[in-house]
């Protein structure tokens, strides 16, 4: 779907004079990047309202985004590939989060967020940025997107840690998202590549 209205778009944007026929290719591939990535996006917000958990679904796709554009991690082969590895694994982790919310103590909480927080320092300080083919970095630039993958986690987990007290479904679903990710990051077995 989201390749015919790239298309449809693209021909609207030449019919109005606001692209060049040359640069059609390359608008249709934009927009295809665009409508899919809201397509996505669609989908998890309508299973998340569906479970009655939309604002941590909304906290859960801010979070993942944020974050993951700097650690980078696991590609999906095919387009569907990924749609539903990452529809799959949001719901494993939402899961997760009310199983944790349901059957466990404040205390379990503060303790898992503290060694979820622990363990993504860990492996992003080891493993991120992940090698991406499309993305080479020099190596100061390696060092750059790893201070703001650090800070991403950090300004995310910190303050979820103190959350615990005052709003735990919040908190654990934050905590699961840096669980997420560090499962992207080690799906990629980072130790055998090297950027």
């Amino acid at each position: 779907m989201s390749i015919k209205l790239s298309y449809f778009f693209a021909d609207f944007f030449v019919a109005r004079n606001w692209i060049k026929g040359e640069d059609k290719l390359i608008y249709i591939v934009g927009l295809d990047v665009i409508f899919s990535t809201l397509e996505q996006l669609f989908i998890v917000l309508l299973i998340g309202l569906w479970r009655g958990r939309l604002i941590e679904t909304v906290i859960y796709l801010l979070f993942f985004s944020t974050v993951r554009k700097y650690c980078g991690g696991y590609h999906a082969a095919t387009r569907a590939g990924c749609m539903a590895v990452f529809t799959i694994v949001y719901l494993a982790a939402d899961e997760f989060s009310v199983f944790l919310c349901g059957s466990t103590n404040i205390y379990v909480f503060f303790i898992y967020g503290i060694c979820s927080l622990l363990f993504a320092n860990i492996i992003f300080y080891f493993f991120v940025p992940i090698k991406n083919d499309r993305k080479r970095y020099v190596e100061y630039k390696k060092k750059d997107i790893r201070k703001k993958a650090f800070a991403s986690i950090n300004v995310w987990n910190g303050p979820a840690i103190a959350m615990v007290f005052f709003y735990p479904a919040i908190a654990v679903q934050i905590f699961s998202v840096t669980n997420v990710i560090i499962f992207f990051i080690l799906l990629c077995k980072p130790w055998r590549k090297s950027i």
